[in-house]
């Protein structure tokens, strides 16, 4: 590869990092002498789903977070304005959602994917890419909106969604 990669693996059952510093996701792939900014993990997996569904994410990236599914973008929330240029790593995708970057979610402004179908048992493959630029704190959260389900409603009027998730989070995670 064109770039140094860490030899840990490390595996995500949801994307959802609360404010923290951004030296911090070196140090858990075992990279403690690596400095805490210009950095990226790339997770890829599969979604699939029991019954027919139709859903989007939510997702706020401070800096980065891009969500793939089926080798298409259908969801760029790098944190926007920076001047760092995490914002153009999908600039080609953008999102169509009326409410787009509306509501917050964790510390800014939430972007809102394109709505994505699953069939039944038929699995699609997905990739979530998140990083930091310039290095301070780092945040990623990646939240669930199902077409056609209500959702309690915020101080702002925005939804709230349930998190993203491959399995039930465990105690120790939640915590």
């Amino acid at each position: 590869a064109k770039y140094y990669r860490s030899p840990k693996k490390l595996y995500a059952t949801t994307f959802l990092v609360p404010p923290i510093r951004s030296s911090v996701a070196p140090s858990a792939f075992g990279e403690a002498d690596t400095i805490g900014y210009a950095w990226m993990a790339h997770y890829k997996g599969q979604l699939v789903h029991q019954d027919p569904i139709t859903f989007r994410f939510w997702g706020v990236g401070d800096d980065v977070l891009v969500v793939r599914v089926g080798g298409k973008v259908v969801l760029s929330a790098c944190f926007e304005g920076g001047r760092w240029g995490s914002e153009n790593i999908a600039n080609s995708w953008h999102s169509s959602a009326k409410n787009n970057r509306r509501f917050y979610l964790g510390n800014t402004t939430a972007a809102i994917g394109d709505w994505i179908t699953l069939a039944p048992g038929e699995p699609l493959d997905m990739e979530v890419i998140l990083g930091e630029a310039p290095g301070g704190n780092f945040s990623s959260l990646l939240a669930v909106e199902v077409e056609g389900e209500e959702y309690d409603r915020n101080r702002q009027g925005g939804p709230i969604l349930p998190i993203f998730k491959t399995t039930e989070p465990s105690l120790d995670l939640m915590d």
